[in-house]
């Protein structure tokens, strides 16, 4: 009975160790998702905030401040420095938290990876080559969470092809 009673209970320590393995896999997965369902939505924040950073040159900025000593231009500058810092912090937040920006400009398009916007003539380049990102894609963890948007080079014809050799 007392052999018994012990692989009873070593049966119910096991059982106990795999419920315990199996609820902090469950709850490691569930906050894996969370920060990912999270970090996307944020996504399109981090483009807003790039593309707003990139609408006043820096060049701009300087100038108006040269010839501009009014309180506007000061104002621009301030905002401007203001939009590149929180972009530039919610990128190390991003990088904290493994989401890594994903900019493909020269690699060959990839529809697993890539959605071709525009195709565009371009001799200097191979065919189905990535010449712009028009949006960023992104990667959480070694997962593609969000795929970029690119312009590609066209498809050379028949004719352009022989014109060319």
């Amino acid at each position: 009975m007392v052999l018994q009673a012990k692989q009873e209970v070593l049966t119910h320590l096991a059982e106990v160790e795999n419920v315990r393995g199996r609820t902090r896999r469950d709850a490691e997965s569930i906050k894996h998702h969370a920060v990912e369902t999270f970090v996307t939505e944020l996504l399109d924040m981090a483009d807003n905030l790039s593309r707003a950073a990139r609408t006043v040159p820096s060049s701009f900025l300087t100038e108006a401040l040269n010839d501009d000593s009014s309180e506007n231009a000061k104002l621009l500058k301030s905002l401007h420095e203001g939009i590149d810092m929180t972009h530039k912090q919610l990128e190390k937040i991003f990088t904290k938290f493994g989401v890594e920006k994903y900019e493909p400009v020269g690699e060959k398009y990839d529809h697993q990876q890539h959605l071709a916007i525009t195709e565009v003539e371009d001799e200097t380049k191979e065919p189905h080559t990535v010449v712009n990102v028009v949006k960023s894609g992104y990667y959480f963890k070694d997962k593609l969470i969000r795929i970029a948007e690119v312009d590609i080079v066209k498809k050379r014809t028949e004719q352009r092809t022989e014109q060319t050799k």
